[in-house]
């Protein structure tokens, strides 16, 4: 990495640079609004769909809209959903929220999908 933090816990931290870099794997969390754009496209086509890698518990808004709406939400395994979509979709009200409610970004999305 490139520098050396101190002082977590406390009102003041300190930030200092480093002689030499040091390489990190850092893996990148899989992106909620994508997966949960994924699911409604598969709501709105009336398609089976199976996405992955995500994080089922970054998505329970999502997920709970969607089974609000008549689909079934069917997690494959640790990192994978499968969506059945119903055939038709029932009414539900939508309030963005902050992280961990319903996302402002999958809001088009369910316009779209309630239409």
């Amino acid at each position: 990495m490139g520098a050396k933090i101190e002082g977590a816990g406390t009102k003041t931290i300190n930030i200092n640079g480093v002689s030499q870099l040091h390489a990190v794997n850092y893996p990148i969390i899989p992106d909620r609004i994508e997966a949960g754009t994924f699911l409604v496209a598969g709501a709105i086509t009336r398609s089976e769909i199976t996405i992955g890698p995500v994080i089922p518990e970054h998505l329970r808004a999502v997920i709970f809209k969607l089974e609000a709406i008549g689909a079934k939400i069917i997690r494959e395994d640790s990192d994978r959903l499968r969506i059945v979509p119903a055939y038709q979709h029932a009414a539900t009200n939508i309030e963005t929220q902050p992280y961990p409610g319903f996302p402002t970004d999958m809001q088009p999305q369910f316009m779209a999908l309630l239409a």
